[in-house]
């Protein structure tokens, strides 16, 4: 899933000059466990050259490089503005807009933004149920990856595989009736998979 991340989100995310809201590092965590792409626009840039803060929009300009651009985004043209009655009065609108109508001709799935008259032109034209507020995100990204696991048997526990040791005996068995077992077993450790065991 891709989701476009606004300007008003990029600069806290990557500015090192201010600790990071609980947040916005939730939501990056819970992206990283999904099948999430924080994307960004390249028109995106207009808003960070805008910065006064020369130091910060130096960190933020070589920091954002890390999120993929949308590639060859849909432009917004006078003929689409008025087709949307999307009001364009200045640089900050036109970024605004070119943001809203990637999301509008389905460049990604979702756009996240705190910017309320963003929301308020994405409800005037139907978008209102892809256009997220920070908290709204890490709810959706909370349930997406919430799983129900039920509690195991008495007498058996659940732990990940790099707690187990390779070199027991326990595992000779195995690696006979295998050949490349141990491989095998690094490979799925360095997944972060987990096993049920008896102890």
């Amino acid at each position: 899933m891709n989701v476009l991340i606004d300007t008003n989100i990029l600069i806290p995310l990557e500015d090192t000059s201010r600790e990071l809201e609980v947040r916005l590092a939730k939501m990056k965590r819970l992206c990283s466990a999904s099948d999430i792409i924080l994307k960004r626009h390249p028109a995106q840039r207009m808003d960070i050259s805008r910065d006064r803060d020369t130091g910060r929009r130096n960190i933020v300009e070589s920091r954002i490089e890390q999120y993929p651009y949308i590639e060859n985004p849909p432009v917004c043209n006078q003929s689409d503005l008025a087709a949307l009655q999307l009001s364009q009065n200045n640089d900050n609108d036109t970024v605004d807009n070119q943001l809203i109508y990637a999301l509008y001709r389905n460049a990604v799935h979702l756009f996240v933004t705190e910017d309320r008259t963003i929301h308020k032109k994405a409800q005037r034209i139907g978008l209102q149920e892809r256009v997220h507020y920070i908290d709204q995100f890490v709810a959706f990204l909370e349930a997406k990856n919430r799983t129900e696991v039920e509690a195991p048997p008495l007498g058996i526990a659940e732990c990940y595989l790099h707690e187990l040791k390779i070199e027991d005996s326990f595992f000779d068995s195995l690696r006979e009736a295998y050949p490349g077992f141990n491989d095998w077993f690094r490979q799925k450790t360095l997944e972060g998979r987990k096993a049920w065991i008896v102890r």
